[in-house]
């Protein structure tokens, strides 16, 4: 320690609020970038058949509908900011006009053109009579997305997290962090605390009685 004085030795990291609207904003990109990288890490962990999915499988649906669904997320209004669709590079527009319509318009809505259903008679038929045995149930969908558009919306996520996301977040920390220089010590000790380092604001849930 040496060449150290006590004053390096007592120092300490904490967090602290700093409520500008950049700090909100900073937020916000850093839920969209969640969102985003989930969908990635989905599409990389669904499993095809013969190059195919299985929109049959539960396990494979699920994962479909959580991607398609933490996608449309990114761009929709509510108390975040979200992305523009001028955010979406040209060459990718058509994937994403698809994947936001198959998240509205199937995923999240039961009325669409993807799916629908029809119940009919079983009737059983000889050389003497005809007699009616059972109503029928059945289904018919066309396939929410290809496995190969599937896997460039995991592309696409990646691209928005590392050409849009990185880019305005690296210009507003520098923002912030100019702004935060400006306050006196006083005033930087009388900001609230923020959250630490591995904290979260989801409380734990209670223990049963008895334990």
């Amino acid at each position: 320690f040496a060449g150290l004085t006590i004053g390096a030795l007592m120092a300490t990291h904490t967090a602290k609020k700093f409520d500008i609207p950049e700090m909100k904003v900073l937020g916000d990109l850093y839920l969209i970038e969640m969102d985003l990288i989930l969908v990635e890490k989905i599409v990389q962990n669904v499993d095809l058949i013969d190059g195919y999915l299985n929109a049959f499988d539960y396990k494979t649906k699920a994962f479909i509908t959580a991607a398609l669904i933490h996608y449309r997320r990114v761009f929709s209004t509510g108390v975040r900011m979200r992305l523009r669709i001028d955010d979406v590079p040209s060459e990718w527009m058509d994937l994403h006009r698809e994947a936001i319509a198959v998240a509205d318009k199937h995923t999240a809505h039961s009325v669409n053109e993807y799916e629908s259903a029809t119940a009919s008679l079983g009737v059983r038929i000889d050389e003497n009579d005809i007699e009616v045995t059972s109503v029928r149930y059945g289904m018919m969908g066309n396939a929410e997305m290809s496995a190969y558009n599937f896997d460039r919306l995991g592309r696409l996520a990646r691209i928005l997290v590392d050409s849009v996301i990185k880019e305005r977040r690296s210009k507003l920390e520098a923002v912030i962090l100019q702004k935060a220089k400006l306050l006196s010590s006083d005033q930087l000790s009388a900001l609230p605390c923020g959250l630490q380092v591995g904290s979260s604001k989801t409380p734990h849930p209670a223990k049963p009685r008895g334990q």
